[in-house]
């Protein structure tokens, strides 16, 4: 049983705080310094885990405490490990996944994450995600990593999905503040929704013209933490294994490929 919650500073601390602080409450949650006795009864939420020295993650996965990571720790997986995935359960991405087979036969999915943060390793596992989420397991993606001189973080990425769509990426960090924009696409024979944070409404684009809808109701990472805390056992629901697999998988390819010199096929 876990009753005590700690949050390691970096980027949205704030929001993910107080997702904890409505489920478990004000007292239960602190911040982790590094130096804090960690055991089973203890939950640590990172934003980003190459933001911890690699000491102090196989710290916390020794002393048995639960970790929920905003990336794929770079030693791989472990049970006590969580994936934050809140556009799992709420949010365009996951409007749009539910409501994918009315677009026909699919032909394109597409993912453009822009972020003034500097979480790079964040915001490509979650971009990669939501490619997951829109066009299934992937077969291939060829991708370009931003050059190290650049002011900015980027990969930008073309492939396949395993049933032959096209899938196109781009996951860019460290911009200037302000710079931070969403858009999600999924084309179809018969239909295109997309979701663009600059107008912060899905829409849907058919024979009758275009049509927004909503995009999200609520902010998705408390329903993902409260989601959290119900699964059982605690963080292990089934519902999304697979899809988790597959971005996990095209995380680490990705990730594998970064300082090719040439563009990676993965």
């Amino acid at each position: 049983m876990i009753d005590r919650v700690l949050i390691a500073e970096g980027g949205q601390y704030e929001r993910r705080r107080a997702a904890y602080e409505d489920v478990v409450g004000r007292r239960a949650v602190d911040t982790w310094d590094g130096n804090v006795f960690l055991d089973a009864r203890v939950l640590v939420d990172l934003y980003d885990p190459h933001e911890v020295p690699a000491a102090a993650r196989d710290q916390m996965i020794a002393s048995g405490a639960s970790i929920v990571s905003g990336a794929p720790f770079p030693e791989g997986t472990h049970p006590s490990i969580v994936l934050a995935c809140p556009s799992l359960t709420t949010g365009p991405v996951a409007l749009m996944a539910e409501d994918v087979g009315q677009i026909g036969r699919r032909t394109m999915a597409k993912v453009v994450v822009i972020d003034s943060a500097p979480s790079f390793a964040v915001t490509m596992f979650r971009s990669v995600l939501a490619l997951v989420m829109l066009g299934g397991p992937l077969d291939r993606l060829s991708a370009r990593r931003q050059p190290d001189e650049a002011s900015f973080d980027g990969i930008y990425a073309v492939g396949r999905f395993k049933d032959g769509a096209i899938a196109y990426m781009e996951a860019v960090t460290s911009c200037f503040r302000g710079a931070d924009v969403r858009i999600y696409e999924v084309m179809g024979r018969d239909q295109i929704r997309e979701y663009d944070s600059r107008r912060s409404t899905n829409r849907v684009i058919d024979d009758d013209g275009i049509r927004p809808i909503p995009a999200t109701l609520s902010d998705p990472y408390a329903v993902f933490v409260k989601d959290l805390w119900q699964a059982e056992p605690f963080g292990r629901s089934e519902q999304h294994v697979d899809t988790i697999g597959h971005a996990e998988s095209g995380y680490r390819a990705l990730t594998a490929a970064l300082h090719a010199e040439r563009a990676a096929s993965v």
